[in-house]
């Protein structure tokens, strides 16, 4: 073999024998550190600044069993004075082989910003892990629903040039504190068992209501399903039924429509309304407010009308008919039904003050 061709070649087996001992270094460094952590931070990567925000996180053991404290700390202001960030403690124990998932909650002042766990046992920190980025949401709409895509369509309306981030909660993702629900401009359930909340997580959701939230309810033939866990000082109807209706003019001409039939209770008042039977029904409690939809968004024929918010009455084009006195106000008048729904939860956070979202 000529030189120049035995340089090549050996200088190709040196490049080889240094990736082998790179990858070779990489195993072992693999190996000796046998806890891994992931973070997982807000509800589906959105973020709140300044309201409480979950974060899970998962410890994997593939070493010997350990005994130690997870801190979670998140990045202080920017622009703030100088001071240390807040570090979220808590004793964990994890066996060999283990996996184990916990939960905090954490403030981000200003959001998104990083958030960082590390293990310390005996003054050591043996394993670090973290999130940094995530998107930004104001406002936040929180849906509780079997549906995966239940009134994802409450993105695509913008009441006051205002763009809403609409996220699905699992029963897990549900706080058990009206304190940790305030991140969500309002908390839609619909098509959901909410006996299957826990007392404190119901309470919680009876709580934020009255601390000033909005709970909007979808119900429909699913009636009893959605309301088994709502507290009954919430609702603004007391239902007993549904009935059929033939002709919802004041749903784009959609026919059949099942929806739930009852009296309102005191305090309520029917916005959207046809033939004398309440569609959308609202309550002041507290310093909140409950909005009843007597059908429910993910029952045809609503849920077929294309696109669910794309029918004649629910686009930003469409034009709600007042029907009956009791069917809408004139200052929604010509708004889409869901553009004036959340205008309405806007108009109703404020209750008085001049605000630039919905003024």
């Amino acid at each position: 073999m000529p030189a120049g061709c035995r340089r090549v070649s050996y200088a190709a087996l040196a490049l080889m024998a240094a990736a082998l001992s790179s990858l070779a270094a990489s195993t072992a460094e693999a190996a000796t550190d046998p806890v891994s952590i992931t973070v997982k931070v807000g509800y589906s990567g959105f973020v709140k600044p300044e309201q409480w925000m979950p974060v899970a996180i998962d410890l994997t053991n593939t070493g010997p069993d350990l005994d130690g404290t997870l801190e979670v700390s998140t990045a202080a202001f920017a622009n703030g004075p100088p001071i240390a960030p807040a570090i979220y403690m808590t004793h964990v124990s994890l066996a060999s082989g283990a996996t184990k998932h916990l939960k905090t909650y954490v403030i981000e002042d200003l959001a998104p910003s990083s958030v960082s766990v590390r293990l310390v046992v005996n003054g050591q920190v043996v394993a670090t892990g973290g999130r940094t980025g995530g998107s930004a949401a104001t406002p936040l709409i929180g849906v509780l629903s079997d549906q995966p895509t239940a009134l994802d369509s409450f993105a695509a309306v913008h009441p006051g040039s205002v763009s809403a981030t609409v996220v699905h909660l699992s029963l897990e993702d549900m706080g058990d504190s009206a304190l940790l629900l305030r991140a969500f401009d309002v908390l839609a359930i619909d098509d959901f068992a909410t006996d299957t909340l826990t007392a404190a997580q119901r309470g919680a959701i009876t709580d934020y209501v009255h601390n000033g939230g909005a709970l909007v309810l979808g119900t429909g033939a699913s009636w009893r399903k959605t309301l088994a866990g709502v507290s009954s000082t919430l609702m603004p109807m007391t239902i007993d039924g549904t009935v059929t209706l033939n002709s919802v003019a004041a749903l784009g001409q959609l026919s059949r429509v099942e929806v739930a039939s009852g009296a309102l209770n005191t305090g309520t008042s029917a916005w959207l309304a046809e033939a004398g039977k309440p569609l959308l029904a609202e309550r002041f409690v507290g310093a909140g407010l409950v909005t009843l939809a007597t059908f429910d968004w993910n029952q045809e024929p609503v849920a077929g009308c294309s696109d669910r918010f794309s029918c004649a009455p629910c686009s930003p084009q469409g034009r709600l008919k007042r029907r009956d006195s009791t069917a809408r106000s004139d200052r929604l008048a010509g708004r889409s039904a869901c553009e004036a729904l959340l205008s309405r939860r806007c108009s109703a956070t404020c209750r008085g003050w001049t605000c630039p979202r919905c003024c």
